[in-house]
């Protein structure tokens, strides 16, 4: 299940807020979560990016002595 970065900033905000009314303890504990979800979006990109870049098509060398692109050609 893809979830979109949108919904994990307002969950951020939300926690944000939480924190920013909260003893230090409780705090803590809402910032950490920020932190996984910060994580989790920069882990996203990064993937996303990878997979991007694998998924480029890679050019065939067939050498000097090939008469096409085609592995039917002779």
């Amino acid at each position: 299940m893809d979830v979109s970065v949108t919904v994990i900033l307002a969950k951020m905000a939300a926690l944000v807020e939480q924190a920013q009314q909260s003893d230090v303890r409780q705090m803590r504990e809402h910032v950490a979560a920020v932190r996984v979800l910060c994580d989790l979006i920069l882990e996203e990109k990064m993937v996303t990016t990878v997979v991007q870049e694998t998924a480029l098509p890679k050019k065939l060398d067939i050498g000097d002595d090939a008469n096409g692109t085609s592995l039917l050609d002779f």
